[in-house]
C-alpha cells in the first residue's frame, strides 16, 4: 500500500494525467456511477457504525456520491456523476457492488472491512448488443474510502485506457456523425434500372474516423423500411434483420454499408423523407432524414380544339413527362405510346410521325371529324416494362353539327368530246386522235342566316347565309385519249389512263366566308333565285401515257414502246353554266321609290312629291340556273341550268356539256 501511494504522488507531481487528456480531440467523457449494497444486514450496521444512522434505501446514494467524490480526484478528465442525479447521458457505466469482506490477511491482521468491486461497461443502446466489459477492479480496505480508492487506482490512467479502448473497439463510438449518401437524385418508374437507387451510410467518430470494426460486431445503421411503395434490399453487407419498422445493416470488416431502395408501385410524384440512425456511446440513438425523390409519369392528352363541326380539324397533342413533387417536367423521349380512339366513327385520325414521343416528350395527332362522330376519346398510356401500374391520359373531342337554317345540294356535270382525223396531202400520214372526258361532282352546303336586307330598287327581300360547313358528297372522273399516227413506214399508238387522286374543297376557310343570298319576291313572299357563294373541288390527276410504236424497214418491223406517270393539279367549279339572260325576278319601275314609302306606312307631308326614278340600269344578266323553277319557293327550292358548247376544229370538232343543279331546304328556327 505504502509503494502504491508513493508512485501515484510521482505521478501526479509530473502530471501525467492531465498530459493524457490533451491527446484527445473529443468531448470529455462522461461515466455514470451507481453502487448497489449486497442486501445483508451486516453491510447497513457497518455504515451507520462508521457515518450514522440512515435509511436503508439512501445508503447506495450515499455510497455512490463518495466514489464519484474519489473518481474526480483520481481522474480529473473525465467527468463523473452519479446515476439518478446527474445526466443520463453517460459514455460509460462504473457498476460498483458493496459487501463486507475480512481483510488484512497479508499482515496477518484479519478483521471486517469493505470489499467495492466495479466493472466499467461501455453504456451503447445499440442491436447487437455492444455494451461491453471494458475492465474490472476491486478493493478492499476496513476504511470505506480507502477501500475505493484501492479499487480506483486500478482503473488509473482510465482517460487514456477508454481512449485505447475506443480505437481498439471503434463500435459503438461517442459523439458520432452519421452521414447518408443517395446515389441518385431521384428514382422513377419509367424502367428497372431508374426504379433503384442505392444507399451507402458511413458513421464518423467524435476524431473523424470512419467508424469500421474489423474486429467486433461492426457498427449498425438502421434504414428506415415498410414505407409506402419502397422496398429496401441490404447490400453485400452483415445484417438484414429487423428493428421494429427499421432493417438493421451492419458496417463491418469490410468498411460498406449499403442498402438499396426499390420502387414497387404508383406513378405518382412523391417526396419520401426517410430516416436513418445509429447507435453511440452514451447517448440515444441518432437520427438523420433523408430526402428521396420519387419522380412521377404524367401524360397529358390536349387538343387545340375540343370542339368541333363536321370536316373540321384540330391537332391533338400528347405529351409525356417525368414529374417533381414540386410540379417540374421533364420531357420522357423515345418511348412508345399505347393510344386508344373511342367514338371515332367516319372521321380520321393519324398520327404526324408514328407514336414514338419526340425530344419533347409529344406525339402529334391530326383528326379531322366525321359527319358521324359525335365524341371521340384519345386514351394514351405507357406500361413500363415489369411494372403494376401505367401512366395514362385521356382527352376528349366534342363533335357538333352544324348549326344551320338552311341546307343547300349543288351538282355538276361535265362531257367533253374530242374527234378529228388528219392526212396531208399526199395521203401518206393519217393523225386520229378521240377523247371522251367526263366529270361529276356533288357538294353540300350548311348555311347559317346572318342578315336581312330590304331591296326597294329589286322590290325584293335579301336574306344572307354564312356557310358554316362545307363537304364534298360525291366526284367521279373518268377520261379516255387516244392519238394514232400511221405513215409510210411507221405507226405510233398513244393512249392516255388518267385517275383522280386527293380531292378537297379549294380554300375552304374562303368559301366559307362568302355568303350566299336568297332573292325574295315582296308581293308573293316566295323566294325567286339563288345567288351563290361558289364551291371549287381541288383534285390531283395522276396520268400514264403509254406509248408504241413500230418502223417497218427490209430488215422488218422494229418495235418500241415506253410509259410515263405525271401528275397535274386542276380545279372543278360547281356553279351555275346558263348562258346569261336579263335577270326576270326584277321588274322595270319608275315608281319603285314612291312604292317603297308607301309599303313602309310612311304618309308624306302635304306638297312633298316623290321624284321617278327608273330601275332599268339596276337589271342586269343572271345565269338562269339561278333562277327557282322547282319547289314551293318557302321552305323548298331549287333550280338547274345547262349548257352545250360545240367547237368546230380543222379536222374534226369538239363538243363540251355543261350542267348544273341546285336544291334547297330552308329550316324553321326553333
Amino acid at each position: 500500500m505504502f509503494k502504491f501511494k508513493i508512485v501515484l504522488v510521482l505521478l501526479l507531481i509530473l502530471g501525467i494525467f492531465n498530459g493524457y487528456g490533451q491527446v484527445d480531440d473529443c468531448d470529455k467523457t462522461k461515466v455514470g456511477v451507481s453502487v448497489d449494497i449486497v442486501d445483508k444486514p451486516d453491510n447497513y450496521e457497518w455504515l451507520e457504525n462508521d457515518f450514522g444512522p440512515g435509511d436503508k434505501d439512501e445508503w447506495n446514494g450515499f455510497t455512490a456520491r463518495m466514489l464519484v467524490q474519489i473518481l474526480s480526484e483520481y481522474e480529473p478528465n473525465i467527468t463523473f456523476f452519479t446515476i439518478g442525479e446527474g445526466s443520463e447521458d453517460y459514455h460509460y457505466h462504473l457498476k460498483a457492488s458493496l459487501t463486507l469482506t475480512i481483510v488484512g490477511k497479508e499482515d496477518n491482521n484479519e478483521h471486517t472491512g469493505y470489499f467495492v468491486i466495479a466493472p466499467l461497461i461501455a453504456n451503447a443502446d445499440c442491436v447487437p448488443n455492444h455494451n461491453w466489459v471494458l475492465a474490472a477492479e476491486e478493493g478492499e480496505d476496513r476504511d470505506l474510502k480507502q477501500a475505493m480508492k484501492n479499487m480506483v487506482s486500478q482503473f488509473w490512467p482510465m482517460d487514456r485506457n477508454i481512449i485505447a479502448y475506443e480505437k481498439d473497439h471503434p463500435s459503438a463510438p461517442r459523439d458520432p456523425q452519421l452521414t447518408i449518401d443517395i446515389e441518385k437524385e431521384f428514382i422513377s418508374p419509367l424502367d428497372k434500372e431508374s426504379r433503384k437507387t442505392k444507399v451507402n451510410a458511413e458513421v464518423y467518430d467524435c476524431r473523424g474516423n470512419l467508424v469500421c470494426d474489423q474486429g467486433g460486431d461492426g457498427q449498425p445503421v438502421y434504414y428506415q423500411d415498410y414505407i409506402e411503395r419502397l422496398d429496401l434490399k441490404i447490400g453485400n453487407c452483415e445484417g438484414g434483420y429487423h428493428l421494429g419498422d427499421f432493417m438493421v445493416i451492419v458496417t463491418y470488416k469490410d468498411c460498406n454499408n449499403e442498402g438499396e431502395y426499390i420502387l414497387e408501385k404508383g406513378i405518382e410524384a412523391e417526396k419520401k423523407n426517410i430516416q436513418f440512425k445509429t447507435c453511440q456511446l452514451g447517448g440515444p440513438l441518432v437520427e438523420v432524414e433523408e430526402e428521396l425523390i420519387i419522380r412521377g409519369l404524367e401524360i397529358t392528352v390536349k387538343p387545340d380544339r375540343k370542339e368541333l363541326k363536321p370536316d373540321e380539324r384540330t391537332k391533338i397533342i400528347l405529351t409525356f413527362n417525368e414529374t417533381d413533387p414540386d410540379g417540374s417536367k421533364y420531357p420522357v423521349e423515345g418511348k412508345d405510346l399505347n393510344v386508344k380512339i373511342n367514338g371515332l366513327e367516319n372521321g380520321t385520325l393519324k398520327a404526324e410521325n408514328g407514336y414514338t414521343t419526340d425530344s419533347d416528350g409529344k406525339v402529334v395527332l391530326n383528326y379531322k371529324a366525321g359527319s358521324n362522330d359525335e365524341r371521340i376519346l384519345v386514351t394514351a398510356s405507357y406500361q413500363p416494362e415489369d411494372y403494376p401500374d401505367k401512366a395514362e391520359g385521356k382527352g376528349t373531342v366534342i363533335v357538333k353539327p352544324a348549326e344551320y337554317e338552311a341546307e343547300v345540294t349543288i351538282t355538276k356535270n361535265y362531257d367533253k368530246t374530242l374527234n378529228t382525223d388528219q392526212q396531208d396531202n399526199k395521203g401518206e400520214v393519217r393523225v386520229i386522235h378521240k377523247l371522251n372526258e367526263n366529270i361529276h361532282a356533288a357538294a353540300t352546303l350548311y348555311l347559317k342566316l346572318t342578315q336581312v336586307a330590304d331591296m326597294p330598287v329589286y322590290n325584293q327581300t335579301w336574306e344572307y347565309y354564312k356557310p358554316v360547313s362545307v363537304n364534298i358528297t360525291s366526284f367521279n372522273y373518268n377520261s379516255n385519249e387516244n392519238k394514232n399516227s400511221t405513215g409510210k413506214n411507221y405507226e405510233t399508238n398513244i393512249d392516255y389512263t388518267r385517275i383522280v387522286k386527293n380531292r378537297e374543297i379549294s380554300q375552304k376557310e374562303y368559301t366559307t366566308m362568302v355568303p350566299w343570298i336568297l332573292a325574295i319576291d315582296n308581293d308573293t313572299g316566295k323566294v325567286v333565285k339563288i345567288v351563290p357563294g361558289g364551291c371549287t373541288i381541288d383534285y390531283e390527276i395522276m396520268e400514264t401515257k403509254v406509248l408504241n410504236s413500230v418502223i417497218y424497214s427490209k430488215d422488218g418491223p422494229d418495235r418500241d414502246s415506253e410509259t410515263t406517270t405525271k401528275t397535274r393539279d386542276k380545279k372543278f367549279v360547281i356553279g351555275p353554266v346558263g348562258e346569261e339572260i336579263p335577270d326576270p325576278t326584277v321588274a322595270q319601275s319608275d315608281t319603285w321609290i314612291k312604292d317603297y314609302i308607301k309599303d313602309q306606312g310612311i304618309e308624306l307631308p302635304p306638297g312633298v312629291t316623290i321624284p321617278e326614278v327608273s330601275n332599268q340600269e339596276t337589271i342586269k344578266e343572271i345565269p338562269p340556273d339561278i333562277l327557282v323553277s322547282t319547289g314551293d319557293g318557302k321552305r323548298t327550292m331549287g333550280g338547274s341550268g345547262s349548257r352545250t358548247i360545240p367547237k368546230k376544229l380543222d379536222f374534226g370538232q369538239q363538243v363540251e356539256n355543261f350542267s348544273y343543279t341546285w336544291n334547297m331546304t330552308r329550316v324553321e328556327k326553333n
